[in-house]
C-alpha cells in the first residue's frame, strides 16, 4: 500500500506540475508587453516616423508608377510631401487648393501638412491640414495602415471629400491611394 501511495503522490505531483505549465502558457502577458494593435493610432504614428518613397499611387482608379519621384517624411506632427516638378516647371499652383508651391533647394516641389490620427472604424483615420494662399485651413480626410517598411495612405484629394472606408479608388471619386515604402538611402 505504501508503494501505491507513493505512486499516487508522484502522479498527483506530475499532474499538478503539468497543469501549472498549461495555465501559465495561457496567462495574458503583463501590461506593456501585449502585442501592438495595427488599428491603434499611437502604434501607426510610431511606425510612420521617417522618410518614405512612393513606388506607386492611384488617383480616381488609375494606377501610376512614381518610382523615385515622390517622397514623404513624417515626424510626430507633420508630413512633408516632396515630388519632382514637370520639365520646365519652376513653381506649381494647385487651383483646387489655391496653393502655390515653389521648388526647394533640392529641386523638388514640397508641401508640409500637419496631421492627426484617430480611430476610424477598423482603420486609423488621418486628417492632413495645411493653410492655402488665401489663409484658409484645408483638411483632407483619409485612412492609413501598415507596419514595418510598408504603409498605405488613402485620402480625399479635395477638401470636403468624405473619409474613405477602404484602400481603393474609383473613377471620379477624387481619392488618392499612396503605397509607401520606407526610404533606405
Amino acid at each position: 500500500m505504501a508503494r501505491v501511495g507513493s505512486f499516487t503522490l508522484v502522479v498527483l505531483f506530475l499532474s499538478v506540475l503539468i497543469g501549472c505549465k498549461k495555465q501559465s502558457s495561457s496567462t495574458p502577458a503583463p501590461v506593456g508587453e501585449s502585442k501592438a494593435r495595427k488599428d491603434d493610432p499611437a502604434v501607426i504614428q510610431k511606425g510612420l516616423i521617417g522618410t518614405w518613397t512612393v513606388p506607386s499611387f492611384e488617383l480616381n482608379g488609375k494606377k501610376t508608377d512614381a518610382v523615385n519621384t515622390m517622397f514623404f517624411t513624417f515626424d510626430d506632427k507633420t508630413l512633408t510631401a516632396k515630388w519632382k516638378p514637370q520639365p520646365g516647371e519652376t513653381k506649381h499652383f494647385d487651383s483646387t487648393d489655391r496653393l502655390t508651391v515653389t521648388i526647394d533647394a533640392d529641386g523638388f516641389l514640397s508641401r508640409t501638412y500637419s496631421y492627426t490620427l484617430s480611430s476610424a472604424g477598423n482603420d486609423v483615420g488621418i486628417d492632413l491640414s495645411f493653410t492655402n494662399d488665401a489663409k484658409e485651413v484645408i483638411v483632407l480626410k483619409g485612412i492609413v495602415a501598415g507596419e514595418g517598411d510598408f504603409f498605405r495612405l488613402c485620402h480625399g484629394r479635395l477638401p470636403g471629400v468624405p473619409r474613405p472606408t477602404a484602400f481603393v479608388t474609383k473613377e471620379g471619386d477624387e481619392m488618392l491611394l499612396l503605397n509607401l515604402k520606407r526610404h533606405k538611402p
